[in-house]
């Protein structure tokens, strides 16, 4: 009998169709797509770690986006932003995709035409060639017309909210930026975002709506880049994933190959908690460590391929298994700024025995016989690190992904 593919992918984002789990925050973006289809939008910014699902994230929100079943039909722009990207790089990208969208309608196709035409005139005068020489009235003017030419986009395609008048049928515009904490300092990503919503706002065009995604540093990227830039949006931090949750996700993965024709798959109560405790619910390492475990269960089980936990195990610990494979991505770089650090090493031996318990300064210091100085700068250390985390109310430090000292303790096995 021929092997059931693989229901995970670790290596790709989650497919709108098999997301899972993070119904309060799905609700909050919903929420923001409803307010912005009746012109009072709702900007928002998605932040987590690596791995947390953010772009997966923004791919179920496109597809809800457009989804006539949930009474939204929006024009939706998406794209990722990095450290060469320039004010006019993402006029262009918008003016793309937004003719790429509208372009079946002909229509308004010598309307798209002259609406972005200050792009061309912009990239005749060299702005887009030397993004940090152009003066701050260029930058501004940037602004000022794609924001014009995005209330063109609106008025032509959009419902009229005060009016009713259907034109092409859209609720409107959806900005979805991704890796915003990838931006460079030139990109001015904060300003650039505040002064293109208020210019929107103060020529009433009040349908488009942006969603941002990154790492947790980008509340800090946007407000270097301007004070106030963050009150503008909404933050939505993805966090670990509940119990329920991974279960569900599970549960789906199951569903999955049952309906390849293998009637029989399932994972037993014990593989679904051992996923659980490796996992830590972070979502990139549950899909690791449940496609090392569907593989193991393939070549070792009989036709009903039934994930037990030992293939869980086995599938983390061998060569190249789950924990190796998160290992190189996620911990390896930190650990090599630490490895001749012996200090460090003996606090995180220690605290990696219950990678799960706060523990305070004083405790740590006595386990690993260090003193309290040389413990404070330790940890101090680590946490900029994102090896440990501090609870800023009591104080009290833990191992940041239980993962972590399942992969430590391979590497450091004495």
């Amino acid at each position: 009998m021929d092997r059931p593919l693989n229901p995970f992918d670790p290596s790709h984002p989650i497919p709108p169709g098999q997301f899972v789990g993070r119904e309060q925050e799905i609700e909050e973006l919903k929420a923001a797509l409803a307010h912005a289809k009746r012109g009072r939008p709702r900007h928002f910014l998605i932040t987590g770690d690596r791995g947390a699902g953010k772009t997966s994230f923004l791919d179920y929100l496109r597809t809800n986006a457009t989804s006539r079943a949930q009474k939204f039909n929006f024009i939706v722009v998406d794209f990722a932003v990095d450290q060469n990207s320039t004010r006019l790089d993402l006029a262009r990208t918008i003016q793309d995709k937004v003719n790429e969208l509208l372009a079946i309608h002909s229509p308004i196709r010598d309307l798209l035409g002259k609406t972005w035409a200050f792009i061309q005139r912009f990239e005749a005068a060299g702005i887009s060639y030397n993004p940090s020489e152009p003066s701050p009235e260029n930058h501004r003017e940037i602004i000022r017309s794609l924001a014009d030419s995005l209330r063109k986009v609106v008025s032509a395609v959009c419902v009229d909210v005060s009016t009713g008048e259907p034109n092409l049928g859209y609720d409107g515009v959806l900005l979805l930026i991704d890796e915003v904490d990838q931006s460079s300092d030139d990109l001015d990503i904060g300003t650039f975002l505040k002064l293109l919503l208020e210019r929107l706002n103060s020529v009433g065009c009040k349908q488009v709506v942006v969603g941002l995604a990154g790492l947790h540093s980008t509340r800090q990227v946007l407000i270097k880049s301007h004070p106030s830039s963050l009150r503008v949006f909404d933050e939505l931090p993805l966090g670990d994933l509940k119990s329920e949750d991974i279960e569900g996700l599970l549960a789906h993965a199951e569903l999955q190959v049952r309906n390849e024709g293998y009637d029989r798959f399932s994972f037993s109560p014990e593989s679904i908690g051992q996923i659980l405790e490796f996992s830590g619910g972070h979502a990139h390492f549950v899909h690791q460590f449940g496609y090392c475990a569907f593989e193991k269960a393939c070549r070792s089980s009989g036709d009903d391929f039934r994930v037990e936990a030992t293939h869980v195990v086995s599938g983390a610990f061998e060569p190249r298994g789950a924990l190796e494979l998160i290992g190189d991505m996620y911990f390896q770089t930190s650990y090599e700024r630490i490895v001749d650090k012996n200090e460090m090493l003996s606090i995180l031996d220690r605290a990696c025995e219950s990678p799960s318990v706060h523990f305070s300064i004083e405790a740590i210091s006595a386990e690993s016989r260090l003193d309290i100085q040389t413990t404070r700068s330790a940890l101090n250390e680590l946490t900029e690190l994102s090896i440990l985390i501090v609870d800023k109310a009591s104080g009290l430090y833990r191992i940041r992904h239980r993962c972590f000292a399942y992969w430590l303790k391979q590497r450091r096995p004495s």
